[in-house]
């Protein structure tokens, strides 16, 4: 990207541009944690709101670059530069109402522009023609203190657009930093704002905190500050749950195991919500039998939960199917399952599917029980090395329904899918079954 600053940097000098493009957002400071920024975003200090869309026609008439993509509403442009995607816009002031969340937009200085921004890590500013630094928050420092701090008061940051409590949160979680106390406590002050954005906003930002490489962070902020109880309410009662029962002995409550969980899935977003789900139903199943406490049937609460939540966030349908197939599972791998059954299993919901219902097991015992981890590794093993499960098609019957009605003079009915059924059954015991066997079964059946 550094070719793309200093191409920019010469086009504009002697230019009425030079020493008045600056470079913001998250490239600063990505530079200052000594990573590779990725995303070029540029403020215009010039008296014209327009200016930001001025300097994309400039650099597309000078640069072979794309056609300038402008959005007028807010005066940004935006053009690609070698594949590098580079925003423009003028410096700015925002004035916000209580009707709406879109800000009345007006000209102001490259200081009232940092101000109006969100964090003071991402307040920094690189003069694209000189270099310089332009830090007038303390952005630097707070980049090495590793917090997390609003770049004004909390409450008016957080009133303004609700979502930045949660960019707080992945922040900090992505990055590994703290949050500042008064941003913290204004975040507790105004979770319940979240109202005021779409669920699809809110389902994006919680799904980089699950990604990221400090999810426990991210989970224990969303959990302190009340967010993750307003998004899924059934954890306002987590910590009513410190008994965990005679299998959870050396775990001190719900909310730790559950982190435990998370902890030792794998990073990706769907089985690490997956394990941070798996043991909801428990805060409205348990029971008590003197000193022991029980929680039947708690993981198909907790599938009714998994998808109530994400069908209301708006996850793709195949993503909310895995998902809470793999909450529902979870308890599964306690059994003692037959080939036929793990074939069965397979066939029905998909191999990947059941692999990653198998992980979210894992996640579950691995730290507690070796001997429900070897299960679970065995089966890993068998679903991996067996035939069976190397086909993409769905079984099949070795004689379909037409045959069936020919050879046994039947006409269509329960009857002919009764036999397809009994066959399916038998593949699954023994998937080299011949279509000779299969026949002497069938005409048991018939006769």
């Amino acid at each position: 990207m550094r070719h793309i600053i200093d191409l920019i940097a010469n086009t504009i000098k002697d230019t009425k541009f030079e020493n008045k493009v600056f470079i913001a957002g998250g490239y600063p400071r990505d530079l200052e944690l000594g990573k590779s920024p990725k995303d070029l975003d540029l403020c215009v200090n010039l008296p014209d709101i327009n200016s930001g869309m001025e300097l994309a026609e400039f650099l597309q008439e000078k640069l072979d670059c794309s056609k300038v993509v402008t959005f007028p509403k807010f005066g940004t442009a935006k053009v690609t530069l070698d594949g590098i995607d580079v925003e423009m816009v003028a410096t700015r002031s925002e004035k916000y109402n209580l009707r709406s969340r879109n800000p009345e937009v007006s000209s102001a200085s490259l200081y009232e522009d940092v101000a109006r921004r969100d964090f003071t890590i991402n307040s920094l500013m690189i003069n694209i023609s000189t270099g310089e630094l332009i830090d007038y928050l303390n952005g630097k420092q707070d980049i090495y203190d590793r917090i997390i701090k609003t770049t004004s008061d909390p409450d008016t940051i957080f009133q303004e657009d609700a979502l930045r409590m949660l960019r707080a949160i992945r922040f900090a979680s992505r990055l590994g930093f703290s949050i500042e106390q008064n941003t913290y406590n204004s975040i507790i002050k105004n979770a319940k704002k979240l109202y005021t954005i779409s669920r699809e906003r809110i389902r994006d930002e919680f799904i980089k905190i699950l990604e990221s490489e400090n999810v426990l962070s991210g989970l224990r902020y969303l959990y302190s500050t009340g967010i993750l109880a307003y998004m899924i309410p059934e954890f306002k009662k987590v910590c009513k749950i410190t008994n965990m029962g005679i299998h959870h002995k050396h775990i001190k409550d719900l909310w730790n195991h559950t982190l435990t969980v998370v902890n030792n899935s794998k990073p990706t977003w769907q089985h690490r919500l997956a394990g941070l789900l798996h043991d909801i139903g428990k805060v409205s199943t348990m029971t008590k039998q003197g000193d022991n406490v029980h929680f039947y049937g708690h993981q198909k609460v907790s599938e009714k939960v998994t998808k109530r939540f994400m069908n209301s966030y708006k996850f793709k349908i195949k993503d909310v199917e895995l998902v809470s197939l793999g909450v529902l599972f979870h308890m599964s791998v306690y059994e003692s399952l037959s080939e036929k059954t793990i074939r069965k299993y397979v066939d029905i919901y998909g191999r990947n599917e059941f692999l990653f219902c198998l992980d979210v097991c894992e996640a579950d015992v691995s730290y507690r029980n070796t001997t429900r981890l070897k299960f679970v590794n065995d089966l890993r093993e068998f679903v991996v090395n067996d035939e069976f499960f190397k086909k993409e098609e769905k079984v099949k019957p070795l004689i379909n329904g037409d045959e069936l009605m020919v050879l046994f003079n039947l006409k269509p009915s329960k009857r002919v899918g009764t036999l397809i059924a009994i066959q399916i059954e038998r593949l699954y015991e023994n998937p080299n079954i011949t279509r000779e066997e299969m026949l002497e079964i069938l005409e048991s059946k018939v006769n």
